[in-house]
């Protein structure tokens, strides 16, 4: 089954009206029912070139599906096509996250849960005011740390590294019982919190 010569035309007509968006939906169905013969020439009439010979054919079909949708829609919003490319380039960096005056932060750190208060004159640790996360951290294991990712502030590297760490063992083990990066939450929610670094905001 090959695509009908109006797909390229249909992907540029923003679906605007009730007709339009039924015309769309035809079209998309028709995509999901090609082969893959029918879904190379679908791909060519949307982007003007061959698809990756190592996309499989389920995947050409979600992805042609959605490119028609998105093209009959008015395509990416303004900025954000810009913004992908930044982040798939490595661009763009890892935000911390600012800890706010009021909260707590805590770490297990060989068998010991370690609370750091924040107050608006720095951190509140073992009974002193320290103006660094990263002095605490280095206190507290004997070795030079970035405070934020110690205390996992930085959710995205703290991922990653994780990751570099688990063996292929380890990593399926952890994706069947093991909760994710400790993310911003309420008192309500501190039983879901990875013990391994957490943070509890008021």
């Amino acid at each position: 089954m090959t695509p009908r010569p109006r797909l390229a035309a249909a992907s540029r007509r923003p679906a605007t009206t009730a007709a339009a968006s039924a015309e769309l939906a035809l079209f998309v169905a028709e995509i999901l029912a090609l082969d893959r013969t029918g879904l190379a020439a679908a791909w060519r009439a949307l982007h003007g070139s061959a698809p990756p010979r190592s996309m499989s054919q389920p995947l050409l079909r979600r992805v042609l599906a959605f490119d028609l949708q998105l093209r009959a829609a008015g395509g990416w919003p303004e900025g954000l096509e810009a913004r992908l490319t930044r982040l798939a380039a490595g661009g763009a960096r890892a935000r911390t996250a600012e800890p706010k005056a009021g909260g707590r932060l805590l770490r297990e750190w060989n068998g010991i849960t370690h609370v750091v208060e924040i107050t608006p004159d720095g951190y509140r640790w073992n009974g002193q005011t320290w103006r660094s996360l990263s002095v605490i951290a280095r206190e507290i294991t004997g070795a030079h740390w970035s405070g934020p990712r110690f205390f996992g502030l930085n959710a995205e590297r703290n991922a990653r590294d994780k990751k570099a760490r688990q063996t292929p063992a380890r990593a399926g083990k952890a994706d069947r019982g093991r909760a994710g990066p400790a993310i911003p939450s309420g008192p309500s929610a501190r039983t879901g919190l990875n013990p391994r670094h957490a943070e509890v905001w008021p």
